[in-house]
C-alpha cells in the first residue's frame, strides 16, 4: 500500500487533515488544508474573510486562464462556467474595493501563494522582532484587504463575530 503523506514544514504546521485511504487505488494520503481554511479553524479569521480568501484563490487562477472546475464542481463542457473574463472582471471589481495596492499584494500572497501572516507582517513592518507582532501585523493588513474583498462579492458579515480571536 502506498502512502502519500504531507512534508515535515507542512506536519509541524498543522495543514494537513488526518490522512483517508482511497477505495478505488488503496493509497493513503493527506489532504492539505489551505492557509485560510487553517486560520479560520484556528478562529482568527471570520466568516466573510474565510468566503472571501477562498473565492480570491479561485477567481485569481481563473483569472490567469486554469481550469478551475475539478475545484468549483463544473462540468467538463459546461457552457454556463465563468470564463477568463469573467474571472478577471470579478478580480476587477474587488480590487476596487481593497484601499491600497500594497493590500493587495498581500492577499496575493497570502491566498494564492499561502505565506503565513508573520511572513506578510515582517514584510511591511522591518523594525519588529517578535513573531507575535509581525503576525498581528500580517493580520490586520491581510484582514482588511479581505473586509474588503468580502464588501465588493456581497460576502460580509453584518455583524462581527465576538468570538474572534487575536493573532
Amino acid at each position: 500500500m502506498e502512502t502519500i503523506g504531507p512534508t515535515t514544514e507542512w506536519r509541524r504546521h498543522n495543514t494537513y487533515e488526518p490522512p483517508l485511504t482511497d477505495q478505488k487505488t488503496k493509497r493513503t494520503a493527506g489532504r492539505r488544508i489551505p492557509l485560510w481554511d487553517a486560520e479560520f479553524r484556528r478562529g482568527v479569521l471570520e466568516l466573510s474573510q474565510f468566503k472571501a480568501a477562498e473565492r480570491f484563490h479561485v477567481s485569481w487562477h481563473g483569472e490567469q486562464g486554469h481550469d478551475m472546475r475539478r475545484i468549483t464542481g463544473g462540468q467538463p463542457r459546461d457552457p454556463d462556467y465563468p470564463s477568463q473574463e469573467a474571472y478577471a472582471s470579478a478580480m476587477a471589481h474587488a480590487k476596487r474595493y481593497v484601499p491600497d495596492s500594497r493590500v493587495w499584494k498581500a492577499l496575493e500572497w497570502f491566498c494564492v501563494e499561502e505565506r503565513e501572516l508573520r511572513w506578510i507582517g515582517a514584510q511591511f513592518r522591518k523594525t519588529a522582532n517578535s513573531a507575535a507582532i509581525l503576525r498581528s501585523h500580517g493580520l490586520a493588513i491581510v484582514g482588511l484587504g479581505l473586509d474588503g474583498v468580502a464588501k465588493a462579492w456581497g460576502l460580509e458579515q453584518h455583524q462581527r463575530s465576538k468570538n474572534r480571536k487575536a493573532a
